[in-house]
């Protein structure tokens, strides 16, 4: 099951996906990573994003405290 989290909603899908990672390629996994870094820097750019994530950050150490 993969349970997808955002921001504005949380959407559950019940189809198992696994990946073998061991089987990317080098540069397929190299690529794979920058885009996925970018894509977080320009996610947390925008500043409700970052408020909202602060929110959450705050609310699971109070959580776990």
């Amino acid at each position: 099951m993969i349970i997808y989290h955002s921001f504005e909603q949380e959407v559950t899908v019940k189809e198992s996906i696994k990946f073998n990672f061991d089987q990317i390629p080098e540069k397929e996994a190299r690529v794979l990573g920058q885009t996925l870094l970018e894509a977080c820097k320009k996610f947390y750019s925008d500043p409700k994003n970052l408020a909202a994530y602060e929110a959450w950050e705050a609310q699971q150490e109070a959580e776990h405290e």
